[in-house]
């Protein structure tokens, strides 16, 4: 039975497939796994899955939890892999595409040197002064002043050139079909997570250990751990040294 999230993105996918809705928006309504885990369907759905026993030592002491196996690749690595075979194209795009940051309709936020604009400045309490300390191109400014002004304030305008680079690489994205593709691939995936499907039971102890580790108990001797790769621990597979 599939859940109420389960079903809402199940919907959300149908509409990046039709173009319905942009994939830049579609992202945004990309539930949070978080999200998911307090929810009454989700914690339902746990009982029923819920074994009686942990599946790799075996105990039947609780607390036991529903561990999942398998998690959805992150967005970036996603955008990453997609990106890699359009290195040269992306290059050419930055060239052609040149960061604009708009600044015309951002009020003023913060006290500024009157010289260089810069927000680090220090009162001089004996003085009774303003002195700017800030370092542009590794020389100090040094300016000297009574009182400063307003300017916008350089988190602002970091935050503003962020947004503009974002939308130069979104409309990349969205030209060459890279958006799209990785926007539906990470639903499917989120979907994936959310059917509860890739989970086993586990004690307490067993799930830390693979969820800060990335290593399983050894499902010959029950007593050590091996990384995943491997079907066995190095003392079971005879490859330890004595």
């Amino acid at each position: 039975m599939e859940n109420k999230l389960e079903l809402e993105q199940r919907e959300l996918l149908q509409r990046v497939v039709s173009d319905d809705i942009h994939w830049v928006d579609a992202l945004k309504l990309i539930q949070p796994i978080r999200k998911a885990w307090n929810t009454k369907e989700w914690k339902e759905q746990r009982k029923l899955l819920l074994g009686a026993q942990c599946e790799s030592c075996g105990t039947t002491t609780p607390p036991l939890v529903l561990q999942h196996t398998w998690h959805p690749t992150p967005l970036y690595r996603l955008f990453y892999r997609a990106r890699k075979k359009y290195r040269r194209e992306w290059l050419a795009w930055k060239q052609s595409h040149a960061v604009d940051v708009d600044t015309s309709s951002v009020s003023a936020n913060a006290d500024g040197c009157p010289k260089c604009g810069s927000t680090a400045i220090r009162y001089r309490k004996r003085a009774k002064t303003w002195i700017c300390v800030s370092r542009p191109a590794g020389s100090p400014c040094g300016h000297v002043f009574d009182q400063p002004v307003r300017v916008i304030s350089q988190q602002t305008i970091r935050k503003l050139e962020r947004a503009a680079r974002q939308r130069v690489q979104d409309d990349f994205d969205d030209q060459s079909g890279i958006g799209r593709k990785v926007t539906i691939t990470a639903i499917e995936q989120q979907i994936r997570y959310l059917s509860l499907k890739d989970t086993k039971t586990l004690c307490k102890r067993c799930a830390f250990v693979e969820d800060r580790t990335r290593m399983v108990l050894c499902a010959v001797c029950k007593e050590n751990y091996h990384f995943k790769k491997y079907d066995r621990c190095s003392g079971c597979a005879g490859t330890r040294s004595p």
